[in-house]
C-alpha cells in the first residue's frame, strides 16, 4: 500500500506537465531556418600578380613576426636500448622442413581454384523462379528490384566468393555464366534460386619455391620474438643490478638517443608503448625493459629536458618561405575580396565577375556543403538577405551573398519529428526538475539529512 501510494504521489507531481510552446518552436526555428545563398572560391590563380619568393629581409621580418610558428615545445633528451626481431633475423636459420610444415599448413591460401563472385535469391518453387528470370530477360524487372521486393538487401543475397564445389549442382551453370548474368533456376538446399554472377577470380596457385622467402621471414620473426622473449628477463636483471643502458649494447641491444616531443614519429617513435613511456618518464625514474606489440624490447632514461626554444632561421628557411607566400596570398585574396563585396552586395551576378559560382538553396545549420569550409555556412547564417561576406582557410578566400531566407519547412515530415521530439525532452526535463524540487522540500520538511557521500560509498561496494 505504501508503495502503491508513493507511486501515485509521484506520478501526481511529474504529470500534466507542458512545456510552454514558444521554447520548441524557437528551438525548430532556429535548427529548422533555410537559406539560400551563392558562393565562390578564390584561389591564386585570380590574383593579377602572382605571389613570388620572398627576399632575404621578408623571410627575416616574418620570421621576427611569428616566433611561435618555429617554436618547438618542451623536449625530453633520451637515451634508449632497443632490441627489435629485425635485429635478428640474419642470426635466425630456420629449418628447412618447418618451411615446407607451414607451407603444407597453409595449402589453401597458396593453392585456390577458381571462383566465382554471386548472388542468390531462393524461391518456392521452380515455376516463381523462372517466372522471375523471364522478367529481367524481358527488362521489366531486375536482379536488385526482385530483391527488394522480398524485403531483401544485396547484402543478403551476397554469398561471396565460391568455388565449384561449394555450389553444388548449380556449380556448372553458375561457372558457364559471364560478368553480371542472371541463371537459374538452380537446385539449392533452400530450393530453386536465381544466381547473378559478379566477377570471376581466376584460379592462384603459388608453389613452394616462390613462398619460400615469405615463409622463411615470417618463422624467423617468430624465432627471433621467441629470442627476445627469454632473454627480457636478463636485461631486466642487468638494470635492476645496476648496469647502464649503454652496457646493453655488448648484449644486442641498440643504443641511441632521440630528442621527443609529443609529435615525434621516426624510428622507435613509432610505436606507441615508447610514446607512453616517453610522455610518463621523469628525471630520477630507473630504466625498466618494456614491450613492443612486435615483439620487441625496450628501455629508456631520461638525460633532460630541453625548454621550449625558437629553431634558427637556418633550420626552418624553406618552411618560413612557404609560410611567408601563404600569408601573402592569403593577404592579397582577402584584398581582392573587399574590392567584390561591394559589387556583390549591388547584386551583380558572380559569374560576371569572372568567378566559379554556387547556387545553394535551402541549407540548414546543420548541411553540409562539399568543396567549402566548415565556417562557411554559419558565416551565411550570420548575414541578412542580400548581405555579402568573405571567410578565409588555409588555401583560399570564398566570397558569398544571402540571397533569401526562410523559417522551418513545415510540409517536411523531419520538422514535424524535430517539433515533437523537443516538446518530449523538454517536459521530461522540466518533470525531473520539479520532482527533485519536490524531493528536496519533503526532505527539508521532514528534518531528513542524506549523507551522499556514505551512500555512494555503500553502493561501489555492492557486487
Amino acid at each position: 500500500r505504501e508503495d502503491a501510494a508513493r507511486t501515485l504521489l509521484q506520478a501526481a507531481v511529474v504529470a500534466g506537465i507542458e512545456p510552454p510552446a514558444s521554447q520548441s518552436e524557437t528551438l525548430v526555428d532556429y535548427y529548422g531556418a533555410r537559406r539560400n545563398f551563392t558562393w565562390a572560391r578564390l584561389e591564386e590563380s585570380a590574383l593579377v600578380s602572382p605571389v613570388g619568393t620572398p627576399g632575404d629581409d621578408d623571410l627575416e621580418d616574418y620570421y621576427a613576426a611569428n616566433p611561435e610558428a618555429f617554436t618547438l615545445p618542451e623536449t625530453k633528451r633520451l637515451t634508449y636500448a632497443w632490441l627489435s626481431p629485425t635485429d635478428l633475423l640474419d642470426d635466425v636459420d630456420v629449418d628447412a622442413a618447418a618451411i615446407e610444415a607451414a607451407y603444407t599448413a597453409r595449402l589453401s591460401e597458396f593453392q585456390q581454384e577458381e571462383r566465382r563472385l554471386v548472388e542468390r535469391l531462393v524461391f518456392a518453387d521452380d515455376a516463381a523462379a523462372q517466372a522471375a528470370l523471364d522478367e529481367i530477360s524481358a527488362g521489366t524487372q531486375s536482379f536488385e528490384t526482385l530483391v527488394e521486393a522480398r524485403g531483401l538487401t544485396l547484402q543478403d543475397a551476397d554469398m561471396g566468393d565460391q568455388s565449384l564445389s561449394d555450389l553444388g549442382e548449380a556449380g556448372n551453370a553458375v561457372f558457364g555464366a559471364n560478368v553480371l548474368d542472371v541463371v537459374g533456376p538452380l537446385p539449392t538446399s533452400l530450393g530453386p534460386a536465381l544466381f547473378r554472377v559478379n566477377g570471376i577470380l581466376e584460379a592462384q596457385e603459388i608453389t613452394l619455391d616462390e613462398a619460400r622467402d615469405e615463409l622463411r621471414d615470417e618463422l624467423a620473426q617468430e624465432i627471433a620474438r621467441r629470442d627476445i622473449a627469454r632473454q627480457r628477463d636478463d636485461m631486466d636483471d642487468l638494470l635492476a643490478g645496476g648496469a647502464t643502458l649503454e652496457e646493453l649494447a655488448a648484449e644486442g641491444m641498440r643504443v641511441a638517443q632521440i630528442d621527443w616531443y609529443p609529435g615525434v614519429s621516426e624510428d622507435i617513435a613509432a610505436y606507441a608503448e615508447f610514446q607512453t613511456a616517453a610522455a610518463q618518464v621523469s628525471d630520477g625514474d630507473f630504466p625498466e625493459v618494456l614491450d613492443l606489440e612486435d615483439g620487441g624490447i625496450f628501455a629508456l632514461r631520461l638525460d633532460e629536458v630541453i625548454a621550449p626554444r625558437v629553431q634558427p632561421l637556418s633550420e626552418v628557411e624553406e618552411a618560413a618561405a612557404s609560410a611567408w607566400r601563404q600569408a601573402q596570398v592569403a593577404e592579397k585574396l582577402s584584398a581582392l575580396a573587399d574590392t567584390l563585396l561591394p559589387q556583390i552586395e549591388a547584386g551583380t551576378e558572380l559569374t560576371s565577375l569572372g568567378l566559379d559560382a554556387m547556387v545553394e538553396e535551402d541549407m540548414l545549420r546543420s548541411s553540409f556543403l562539399e568543396g567549402a569550409p566548415r565556417g562557411l555556412i554559419p558565416a551565411v547564417f550570420a548575414l541578412e538577405a542580400g548581405e555579402a561576406g568573405q571567410l578565409a582557410d588555409l588555401e583560399a578566400v570564398y566570397v558569398f551573398r544571402l540571397d533569401a531566407q526562410a523559417g522551418p519547412d513545415s510540409a517536411d515530415p523531419q520538422i514535424a519529428a524535430l517539433s515533437e521530439a523537443l516538446e518530449q525532452d523538454i517536459a521530461q526535463s522540466m518533470a525531473q526538475d520539479i520532482f527533485e524540487a519536490y524531493a528536496n522540500a519533503i526532505q527539508a520538511q521532514a528534518g531528513l539529512s542524506l549523507n551522499q557521500q556514505a551512500i555512494n560509498s555503500l553502493h561501489s561496494q555492492i557486487p
